[in-house]
């Protein structure tokens, strides 16, 4: 499922998108199901509020077979590989060495920048409000849904302003 420009503009300006028939109503009562399943266990990725109200299930996808699904689903897996291209070619075009492959099916959510010292580069970003890690001599930035533009942005001025740290 490729992304409209009125859904990457929305993506731009809101930093989420909404896209209600993406899945059917069997297949998110599916999930729905699951999902309350988790939250009933008591596994440690399974955060609650002082209440004991449920507030996040860290990485379902590892523990869970439907979220293992989800999270590999190409109705998901293609807009983010279109996001994710499109942070690509923006860091790409300000100088920046990409360790990302570029090939959509070689890659998910996550881009690896080249520096040559990726954890001063990491406190430099963090200074301006940009949140990345650091492996090596790599930056990376993971693009979620609840990313946008503005994002990006941020992350490809923070890398400019920091030239001397890029490889």
């Amino acid at each position: 499922m490729k992304l409209t420009p009125q859904q990457l503009q929305e993506f731009d300006e809101r930093g989420y998108l909404f896209l209600p028939e993406c899945f059917s109503e069997k297949e998110v009562a599916a999930l729905r199901s699951e999902a309350n399943k988790i939250y009933a266990s008591n596994r440690q990725e399974m955060w609650r509020e002082k209440s004991g109200a449920p507030r996040t299930a860290f990485a379902a996808h590892t523990y869970n077979e439907a979220f293992r699904l989800l999270g590999a689903h190409p109705r998901l897996i293609e807009p983010v590989e279109q996001l994710t291209g499109e942070a690509m070619d923006r860091l790409t075009a300000a100088g920046c060495t990409l360790a990302t492959p570029r090939d959509d099916a070689r890659r998910g959510p996550q881009v690896a920048i080249r520096s040559k010292d990726a954890a001063a580069m990491t406190e430099r970003l963090a200074a301006r409000g940009v949140v990345v890690s650091w492996r090596e001599d790599k930056v990376r930035a993971m693009f979620h849904a609840y990313n946008n533009g503005a994002d990006i942005d941020a992350l490809v001025e923070g890398l400019a302003a920091n030239r001397d740290l890029l490889a």
